[in-house]
């Protein structure tokens, strides 16, 4: 009945959505008040809750997660209020110190006058541990915690002996302790709060990716030798720079680096577009031109990053070679492609690149692409690159995408090498109108693309059918949601997942990097320190046990 109601209301039926107010109401009303503690508070943001819901209703795709969704939006409309005022809530250390003086067997039928939140729980973590505990232990929590219904009343209703009631809340509290815990003790949050204390040389490399100079000229200041320094994957920190230039197109790191005397090797001058000093090098060291340094990459890879036409020319006349690859399959082409440089990729396809050569996860030149440079587009294709539902789902052109699935409707299961689906590309490029579209042709969302797109309820409900589907691989990169949210920077997203069961040491299948490495690559230095703190309590927790 609830999912006719909930599609009902979703085509603007009034009456359907009446019903779905009626039905959830008194609900909605008696968890905001035992968040709030007050009932003027718990009424607006019931309201409220409804509004948005209302407003919001057509983003739903499975109707059958309504529930769990307008759990989601109570909750949050609650959390707002609480910004301004103090919630009366009963802190964990003391839910942990009552749980382990309250014997099983005594018999608190009181209605019990705390909740599971405090200053260090939001309600989103409360509610993702909440989704980890066995059905009927968790409707116990709720209604005895969040609804204040007293233990004897709970046996009434349930037909239950009294002490059965008391085991389940019992145990729900322990799995609530134990996954909780990372989070609770106040060193732990207040660690957690803030990033973790990397060393210098990690500080640098960050500040590097997020075109940060001046905490790049205070580094250097006190730590001067840190201008030669290279990270694990042997990249010198002026070469990283002048990477993280070619993503943002700032270069002002670069500029401070070199100020500093930082060393400068042949792949960090063809990544600067150094024809002169890269010509001398070549002049005295002529192999160099072959070689592969960082990730594989040659002086003509760097070359195709920066766009650097006169010095790609150059190193073609010198004889370097065409279809080089780097660790992961990575051509100058696919380079050019995947950063918009048009006179480079134009420059390589008429020297015979071809656009066909795929990488490692099967991604061609034209997977790469993006739809804002629409010659570059044409030049692709124009050199024999392939409009398949791969490429229209990723470059989110629609009406391609459609005719294709008309004629070849099981093109949107079709895979490539690694996996990764027409889906999958859709989302990595956060494209949900493609997704919706692929979805409406027999697509299967899995976690990783929920992730990607930024779909909680989604998400939500796929891991709650399948608790393992939180670690699962998938996607051009065989990563994990964790590795996606820590990718795009999501820390709300990252500590969800972390609650409900991601495992921070999983290793993506192209790169082989856990979340916390590609957070640090990322520069995001919060989610970076989470993982870090995250990974340490787990392992004390474990050391302990």
């Amino acid at each position: 009945m609830l999912t006719y109601q909930v599609a009902a209301a979703q085509t603007g039926d009034t009456a359907a959505f009446r019903a779905i107010v009626s039905r959830f109401e008194a609900y909605a009303h008696s968890r905001a008040y035992a968040i709030l503690g007050d009932a003027h508070l718990a009424e607006d943001a019931v309201q409220e809750a409804f509004l948005e819901a209302c407003l919001k209703l057509h983003q739903l795709r499975e109707p059958a997660a309504f529930p769990g969704w307008f759990r989601r939006i109570v909750f949050k409309h609650c959390d707002r209020l609480t910004r301004g005022k103090r919630v009366r809530t009963v802190s964990m250390e003391t839910v942990r110190e009552a749980v382990e003086a309250q014997s099983m067997d005594e018999a608190p039928d009181s209605t019990p006058q705390d909740t599971l939140l405090d200053s260090g729980i939001s309600p989103d973590m409360l509610l993702a541990a909440l989704e980890t505990l066995p059905t009927h232990e968790r409707s116990l929590v709720e209604r005895f915690y969040l609804e204040g219904i007293p233990q004897l009343d709970l046996a009434n209703e349930s037909g239950l002996p009294l002490t059965t009631i008391k085991k389940r809340l019992y145990s729900a509290r322990q799995r609530l302790k134990r996954q909780l815990q990372p989070w609770m003790a106040s060193e732990a949050a207040e660690e957690l709060e803030s990033a973790v204390a990397f060393s210098p040389l990690v500080q640098l490399f960050m500040a590097a990716w997020n075109g940060f100079p001046s905490k790049v000229e205070a580094l250097l200041q006190v730590h001067p030798m840190l201008a030669s320094a290279e990270n694990e994957d042997g990249m010198d920190v002026l070469l990283y720079a002048a990477h993280a230039a070619h993503h943002s197109g700032q270069p002002k790191v670069v500029e401070v680096l070199l100020r500093r005397n930082a060393p400068m090797n042949v792949f960090t001058a063809a990544a600067l577009g150094k024809v002169n000093l890269l010509g001398h090098a070549l002049r005295r060291t002529p192999q160099r031109l072959y070689q592969a340094g960082p990730w594989g990459r040659t002086v003509l890879h760097w070359a195709a990053c920066g766009g650097h036409v006169a010095l790609l020319k150059f190193l073609l006349e010198q004889g370097a070679e065409l279809e080089a690859r780097d660790h992961w399959g990575c051509t100058a082409l696919h380079m050019a492609v995947d950063f918009g440089h048009g006179a480079a990729v134009e420059l390589l396809l008429r020297a015979g690149a071809s656009p066909l050569v795929a990488m490692r996860n099967g991604k061609q030149a034209l997977h790469l692409a993006s739809a804002q440079h629409p010659q570059l587009l044409k030049l692709l294709l124009a050199h024999g690159a392939r409009m398949d539902l791969h490429a229209a789902a990723a470059l989110g052109r629609s009406h391609e995408a459609f005719q294709r699935l008309q004629r070849h409707p099981e093109a949107v299961e079709a895979r490539l090498p690694l996996g990764a689906t027409p889906l999958h590309l859709a989302a990595e490029r956060g494209n949900s109108d493609m997704a919706a579209l692929l979805l409406e042709h027999g697509a299967h969302l899995d976690a990783v693309s929920a992730a990607e797109l930024g779909w909680l309820d989604q998400l939500d409900a796929l891991v709650g059918a399948e608790p393992a589907r939180i670690n699962e691989h998938a996607g051009s990169f065989g990563f994990t949601p964790l590795h996606c949210a820590s990718v795009r920077g999501q820390d709300t997203l990252v500590r969800w997942l972390l609650i409900r069961g991601a495992e921070v040491d999983r290793t993506d299948r192209m790169f082989i990097k856990t979340p916390l490495a590609e957070a640090l690559y990322f520069g995001h230095e919060s989610i970076a320190g989470l993982l870090h703190t995250y990974s340490h309590a787990l392992l004390q927790r474990k050391a302990s046990a």
